[in-house]
């Protein structure tokens, strides 16, 4: 009986133990969802250091989105890279370097994480907007006009491609008139573009509604 109370007493400990674990962690990335960064970092580096939570890579992937907030991109590509390391088949993992990789400037490095974040996800809307984006920066506009599409498609209510959209048909436009062609020959890009913009503002579940009014009013003028 003494044997069976012992038994029964480690179980509730080393329950207790792993619950407070879990709560540790999921606590981490609330504070991380509420935009409490500096207190998501301190919980999650510690969680980072402990023996029972050190290779969660859960624990990496919010450090590294954390840091990102802070603008410690350095730190934020470590954590993620970690992350990347002790889970290399997470598509989302992979898309959250990539987006590290991309604030940091490592383009090159950026488009070889999301095309591996695409293969495991070939629906994962915003490794598409990413590498989008990624497309844009360089001028290569008719990449980045097929990835604004796709997350489009896999994302309907995203309405942040639907602005990359517009500002690829509209650099699109700036890049046909520069080498050579008129104004008016090349105007359905910015017809486009004001269709893509009024489109989702009426259907989008808007959180960039006056970033989307801005650029209709500039590419209307």
């Amino acid at each position: 009986m003494k044997m069976l109370c012992k038994v029964a007493l480690f179980i509730t400990l080393l329950t207790n133990i792993i619950f407070a674990q879990q709560t540790d962690l999921e606590k981490g990335i609330e504070l991380y969802k509420q935009g409490n960064n500096s207190a998501a970092i301190s919980l999650l580096e510690k969680l980072s250091k402990q023996k029972e939570t050190k290779n969660e890579p859960k624990v990496w992937n919010y450090l590294g989105l954390a840091y990102i907030e802070k603008g410690d991109l350095k730190k934020a590509r470590k954590a993620l890279e970690k992350a990347n390391s002790l889970n290399s088949q997470n598509s989302a993992f992979r898309t959250n370097l990539g987006y590290a990789y991309l604030l940091s400037n490592k383009i090159d490095n950026s488009q070889l994480q999301l095309n591996e974040a695409i293969r495991l996800e070939p629906q994962n809307f915003l490794a598409y907007y990413i590498r989008g984006t990624s497309f844009f920066w360089e001028k290569n506009y008719d990449r980045a006009l097929g990835d604004a599409e796709n997350a489009i498609i896999f994302q309907v209510n995203f309405s942040s491609a639907y602005i990359l959209k517009a500002d690829i048909l509209t650099a699109k436009f700036g890049q046909r008139v520069a080498n050579g062609s008129t104004a008016r020959d090349e105007i359905s890009f910015l017809r486009q573009a004001v269709e893509i913009l009024e489109t989702c503002m009426k259907t989008c579940q808007n959180t960039n509604l006056q970033i989307m009014q801005e650029r209709l009013e500039s590419i209307k003028v």
